[in-house]
């Protein structure tokens, strides 16, 4: 078991995890900024 291998999976799924909600939130408010 290599911890530092471990954590780094841990924080890339974090890092993905972050940029796919920034990524639905930037879309979301795109679309309201349309509507508007």
């Amino acid at each position: 078991m290599n911890l530092w291998l471990e954590l780094a999976t841990a924080a890339l799924q974090t890092a993905s995890a972050a940029l796919a909600v920034a990524a639905a939130v930037a879309g979301v408010r795109a679309r309201r900024r349309d509507r508007g």
